[in-house]
């Protein structure tokens, strides 16, 4: 498996833009073949590797510790997210506007491609990462390298959520606006891509 993986951050101060590599998860997005391709990395304290993965789709994952993904139509306010858990669930919806939700998309089908999940070694630690694959024709909208997203992740440690942000929203301890694909917050697809 590819070991080029892009990494979560946030802000240790509060201040402006100085973020700090969160070593919680790892992702990596790609197009392949007409798939919209998602490699999920949660680190080994946060998985149990010894256990199959569940696969389900399953609304309230931000419950979990989960990886969201969410992707602004190119010259719309139309956004669909993607949720992805330690446990290997994943929910998936459509937006018409902010906060706007037009459905659940559960009827989408996801591929879990190759093995269940495997540990990788990436920047000496480790990872385990599953591979999820989602047929482009399938998607509500045409998605591109050109197209906004937002990399977010919420962390679960005795009850308290962590939030963290591939923009520099940074951490916060209190609800923190992910669905905002701004300019300022989101950034372009084909800049993560990783070759």
């Amino acid at each position: 498996m590819n070991t080029n993986f892009n990494r979560l951050a946030y802000r240790s101060d509060g201040g402006p833009f100085f973020i700090e590599p969160s070593d919680q998860f790892i992702f990596d997005i790609n197009f392949v073949d007409d798939f919209l391709i998602f490699k999920i990395g949660f680190h080994l304290s946060l998985s149990d590797s010894n256990k199959a993965l569940q696969k389900k789709f399953l609304s309230g994952l931000w419950n979990e510790n989960v990886l969201e993904f969410f992707i602004l139509e190119n010259g719309s306010q139309r956004y669909l997210e993607f949720n992805f858990s330690s446990e290997g669930n994943w929910w998936a919806a459509l937006f018409n506007d902010y906060r706007v939700l037009s459905s659940e998309l559960e009827n989408l089908t996801a591929k879990i491609k190759g093995s269940d999940s495997e540990v990788v070694n990436f920047q000496d630690k480790e990872y385990l990462v599953y591979q999820v694959a989602f047929s482009m024709g399938d998607l509500p909208f045409q998605i591109s390298d050109q197209s906004m997203i937002n990399v977010t992740a919420i962390f679960h440690n005795n009850g308290a959520r962590t939030y963290y942000s591939l923009s520099a929203l940074g951490l916060r301890n209190e609800a923190v606006d992910f669905h905002n694909l701004s300019q300022e917050q989101g950034i372009k697809i084909g800049d993560l891509i990783k070759e």
